[in-house]
């Protein structure tokens, strides 16, 4: 594995990107409908592969290193916001 790219999973980067629109675990598990536990595993996982002290420092590396950029159509943390506040207004 290449210590400046290094390959996370479809799933680890979906956590990494709702970590980095501040979602927390608990909102994080319900948007991806898998157990809390199982966001945990994924959190930890992604922190370590990019030497991440916690989950803000993972978002920092993120960026950094380019696996987070700009949002686009297609971002799960904008669509889950979208999602959130259609839901929470009624619209």
């Amino acid at each position: 594995m290449n210590p400046a790219s290094p390959e996370l999973t479809s799933r680890e980067r979906q956590v990494l990107v709702l970590t980095a629109h501040g979602l927390e675990r608990k909102e994080i598990h319900l948007a991806l409908r898998i157990a809390e536990g199982t966001v945990k595993t994924h959190s930890k996982r992604m922190r370590d592969k990019l030497n991440a002290r916690n989950s803000a420092d993972a978002v920092r590396q993120g960026y950094v290193r380019r696996i987070l950029g700009p949002c686009g159509p297609q971002c799960e943390g904008c669509r889950y916001w979208a999602t959130e506040s259609r839901r929470l207004h009624g619209t």
